[in-house]
């Protein structure tokens, strides 16, 4: 039995999450060095390699609307293809956001929230600028998706709760297209030493994201 989090209230352990896209959803993926993201990846996960001593890992950026559970804009770097027991999943590094609650509830769950500043204003092509404390993270920009296709895509991703490891599964569906994005990370933002080995592969935006969230 699923129980849904009451809208505009902080999620708790066990409660659905329901994100609504109300702009577009960028992800990118990306070869991450293997060696070099080791030392991020807690030692009960073994890190999946898909080429010589690359994993695949994802940056994401999203911003969920009205019918949210909570409403917010998102950054997420994921650098690695994690496997625990035999499942499969990204392992998160960073996450940013800028609503309190969905900062405390992503904590909740084990994730690694922070708060930042994101000017994002609402158009296709677009850019989005992630700062905290008036020091730059990350410059997004980025192109109206090429193609149409709609349907429904899912993911886990695990996270550490007081050194128990717990398996999130998202599953969302929204208008997918080939995307060109581009990431600029100055050499002083705390995501530069993760992403600096990056290799990307392809870049995809949805429109009219819906979802959810659940352990």
């Amino acid at each position: 039995m699923q129980y849904i989090a009451e809208k505009g209230e902080i999620p708790k352990i066990g409660e659905t999450w329901i994100p609504v896209g109300r702009k577009i959803h960028l992800t990118q993926l990306c070869l991450f060095d293997a060696d070099q993201t080791r030392q991020y990846v807690p030692k009960e996960l073994s890190i999946v390699s898909i080429a010589p001593n690359r994993t695949l890992g994802a940056v994401f950026l999203s911003s969920y609307g009205p019918g949210s559970t909570l409403e917010y804009d998102e950054l997420i770097v994921a650098p690695a293809t994690v496997r625990y027991k035999h499942r499969k999943g990204y392992w998160v590094t960073h996450m940013y956001v800028n609503n309190e609650k969905a900062m405390w509830g992503g904590r909740i769950l084990g994730w690694p929230k922070e708060m930042a500043d994101f000017d994002w204003p609402d158009s296709l092509p677009g850019r989005a600028t992630i700062s905290k404390d008036n020091n730059p993270i990350c410059d997004i920009s980025y192109l109206k998706p090429f193609g149409n296709l709609n349907f429904w895509t899912q993911f886990y991703a695990p996270s550490m709760i007081d050194d128990k490891i717990m398996c999130h599964r998202f599953r969302f569906k929204a208008d997918f297209g080939i995307c060109r994005v581009k990431h600029k990370i100055p050499e002083t933002s705390p995501i530069y030493n993760v992403c600096q080995s990056r290799i990307p592969l392809l870049a995809i935006g949805g429109l009219n994201m819906k979802g959810f969230q659940a352990e």
